[in-house]
């Protein structure tokens, strides 16, 4: 992955003459968090006629921690050439196909099925600062799940 061309737009302590504070609490090389939201929809029509519009079919996560900011930090180099590794997080349905008709050769109207219409939509969230609920849930987000579906799975076996 090559590194961003444009400035980030999070809020960096910078460390500034004019707030002796900053000396102590910003770092000399800052760091930047970004999460990436991708959310993936269709629009298609079934066979049995019903439409639908902009469904949800996927959910995807790109979480980055701790991005150099200066290309005078000693991990920027280290950190863009295993940048390409970081995990892609989430689940997809099967994407839909469109349901219709054409006219072949012959002129007969025959049933066919689509590419249907896809939407990407991409949040990114930058910020200075780790959220820490944030990022608890992305890093557990296994975990928790097999222990809501064993806790229910109990409870199903008590009644």
């Amino acid at each position: 992955m090559t590194p961003p061309a444009v400035a980030a737009e999070a809020k960096i302590m910078a460390r500034k003459w004019y707030e002796p504070w900053s000396w102590i609490m910003a770092s000399k090389f800052p760091k930047l968090n970004m999460d990436y939201e991708i959310v993936i929809s269709s629009s298609f029509v079934t066979q049995d006629g019903g439409v639908f519009d902009n469904v949800p079919v996927g959910k995807f996560y790109l979480i980055l921690r701790d991005i150099p900011m200066l290309t005078t930090d000693p991990e920027y180099a280290a950190y863009y050439a295993t940048v390409d590794e970081t995990p892609v997080l989430g689940r997809s349905f099967l994407v839909p196909r469109s349901f219709g008709y054409y006219y072949n050769a012959v002129n007969q109207i025959k049933p066919c099925y689509g590419q249907g219409i896809y939407n990407v939509v991409v949040n990114v969230t930058e910020s200075s600062r780790s959220n820490f609920v944030s990022e608890l849930l992305f890093e557990n987000t296994t975990t928790m799940l097999t222990q809501m579906q064993t806790a229910i799975q109990n409870k199903s076996k008590e009644k």
